[in-house]
């Protein structure tokens, strides 16, 4: 009766080296992966600031009003109705 052959755990699974294109390749996945994500989280921070640039010019706008309503070389306002 023959011997049983005792594998051992290295025998069982077998490494596979892998090739520069499989590293390459999973490398290129990695880097697109996160750059898309990165453009993700760069659009969404400017969809939150962005309003808040409008109500800061709309504030200087209206602080401006009176000197943008006066008429040319007077003080005095322009009136609503002429």
């Amino acid at each position: 009766m023959p011997e049983p052959v005792l594998w051992t755990e290295a025998q069982r699974r077998p490494r596979i080296p892998r090739s520069p294109p499989d590293i390459a390749g999973t490398a290129f996945i990695a880097v697109q992966t996160s750059r898309r994500l990165l453009t993700g989280v760069v659009r969404g921070a400017n969809a939150a600031y962005g309003p808040g640039y409008y109500v800061a010019d709309r504030a200087g706008f209206l602080m401006d009003t009176s000197a943008r309503t006066a008429a040319p070389g007077s003080s005095e306002p322009v009136p609503d109705t002429p």
